[in-house]
């Protein structure tokens, strides 16, 4: 299978993801998504793809704020904070 091209990976450990807490975000460069790898002790129980196609992500990083942070490669890139849908 080909590689996502993993460009940035963090536990996340903020509070406006409940479900997400303890758990990996994957940023990939090749796909263009964002997977959130579940973990239970020392396993991967789930990979659960979370954004695809809206851009090369070059890295993810839990935020100050609880929020999770991409940088995101698309048209002149950016900086992108992820928010519960209300």
């Amino acid at each position: 299978m080909p590689s996502i091209a993993v460009s940035g990976i963090d536990f996340y450990e903020g509070d406006r993801f409940p479900a997400w807490r303890n758990h990996l975000l994957v940023g990939s460069l090749a796909k263009e998504q964002l997977r959130l790898v579940r973990i239970e002790g020392e396993k991967v129980v789930a990979d659960e793809l979370l954004i695809q196609g809206r851009g090369r992500i070059r890295d993810v990083v839990n935020g100050p704020d609880g929020y999770p942070y991409l940088v995101m490669l698309r048209g002149t890139g950016g900086i992108y904070r992820l928010v519960p849908k209300s």
